[in-house]
C-alpha cells in the first residue's frame, strides 16, 4: 500500500497532506465520510510515458493518464496542468465531481508515482443550506 501521512481536517475528510508514495503495480483507495466534491488530486516524481488510472465510483469514471497528460477516455470537466514529465496537478470543474459518503477514488499505477495532495470541498448538508436561504432571505427583508 502507499505511505504517509492523512490531515482528516477534524474528521470532514476535507484535507489531505503529505505524499503517498504509489509503487506500482499497486493502488491507493480513497474513502470519505462524508459526501465532498473533488477540487484537485496534484501529483509528483510522474515521467513522460508512465500512466496512471483513476476510477471514481459513484461517477462511473474510469480514465487512464499519461506522462503526456492524454486522457482515455477524455473526461469532460478535469484539466490537467503541470509539466508532463514529473509534477502535475488535475483540477476538477467546481462542483461537478461529486462523491457520495463511502465511495472511493481509486488510483493505481504501473510505476512509481507520490500523490502529492488531495483537495476536497464538503457538500453542504441540506438543513445547511436552508439556513442559507433563510438567512439571506432575513437580511433582504431588514433592508428593506
Amino acid at each position: 500500500g502507499g505511505s504517509g501521512s492523512n490531515d482528516s481536517g477534524g474528521g470532514m475528510g476535507v484535507t489531505g497532506n503529505g505524499s503517498f508514495n504509489i509503487n506500482g503495480p499497486e493502488s491507493l483507495t480513497l474513502t470519505f465520510n462524508q459526501d465532498v466534491y473533488l477540487d484537485q488530486l496534484s501529483f509528483a516524481g510522474f515521467s513522460f510515458g508512465e500512466s496512471v488510472d483513476i476510477a471514481i465510483t459513484s461517477l462511473s469514471i474510469a480514465t487512464n493518464i499519461t506522462g503526456n497528460q492524454t486522457f482515455t477516455p477524455a473526461v469532460a470537466g478535469i484539466t490537467p496542468a503541470g509539466n508532463a514529465n514529473g509534477d502535475f496537478t488535475l483540477n476538477f470543474t467546481a462542483e461537478t465531481f461529486e462523491i457520495s459518503a463511502g465511495d472511493t477514488v481509486v488510483i493505481s499505477t504501473g510505476s512509481s508515482i507520490l500523490l502529492d495532495s488531495v483537495s476536497v470541498t464538503a457538500v453542504p448538508e441540506p438543513s445547511s443550506m436552508a439556513l442559507l436561504v433563510l438567512g439571506a432571505s432575513f437580511m433582504v427583508r431588514r433592508k428593506r
